[in-house]
């Protein structure tokens, strides 16, 4: 890694998502420590490949970075939280959630950012009484600035908010196939041999 430069740097973490060893986890850990000019595309990199290598075991990292002030590194950690971190940032997430949900105007993503969120969150609502209160109301409240994407996506896992009818309100959201839907994101697969 000391030998590459430039664009080189992230291409070679980006492979060490897919590669074993212990000092390849402490090396990426090293690179998302990267500030100045051009460190985001590296950052986001080492991110993804942490996440595809130590899922579960870098939550604390997934963490750190979701405040990074970079905005595609937070957007990152959201995904690495969202497929593998732990619940530690359950009410940080739902600040954020809020937050974004309240802008009428926000950035498109895709996968939508407001649905990380909520797949980090729903995953983790169980964990602590009324947390799945909470974000069920948050998004009912907050229904009518959903965009299109984020609608369907919300009646693909979660009809009960998405809809306005009173029977659905009760439907629980399927924490379970959001978990499945991100974790199966093409971003945490092996890189193809002839894309390093």
């Amino acid at each position: 890694m000391s030998r590459a430069r430039g664009f080189d740097r992230v291409i070679v973490a980006a492979a060490l998502g897919d590669s074993e060893g212990d000092l390849g986890a402490q090396a990426l850990r090293g690179l998302m420590s990267q500030s100045g000019p051009g460190s985001s595309d590296l950052k986001c990199a080492a991110l993804l490949a942490l996440a595809k290598r130590e899922r579960e075991k870098a939550s604390s990292d997934f963490a750190a970075a979701f405040t990074d002030g970079d905005p595609a590194t937070r957007q990152y950690a959201l995904l690495a939280l969202a497929a593998f971190g732990d619940d530690t940032v359950w009410d940080e997430v739902a600040d954020r959630l809020a937050k974004t949900l309240a802008r009428a105007r926000r950035a498109r993503h895709v996968p939508p950012t407001s649905a990380l969120m909520v797949t980090y969150l729903a995953r983790h609502a169980a964990s602590q009484p009324g947390r799945l209160e909470k974000l069920g109301e948050l998004l009912r409240r907050r229904g009518a600035s959903l965009r299109d994407d984020e609608r369907e996506w919300l009646l693909r896992f979660w009809p009960g908010v998405a809809e306005v009818e009173q029977n659905t309100r009760d439907v629980p959201p399927d924490a379970e196939g959001m978990h499945r839907w991100i974790k199966d994101d093409p971003l945490f697969q092996p890189i193809p041999p002839d894309d390093l």
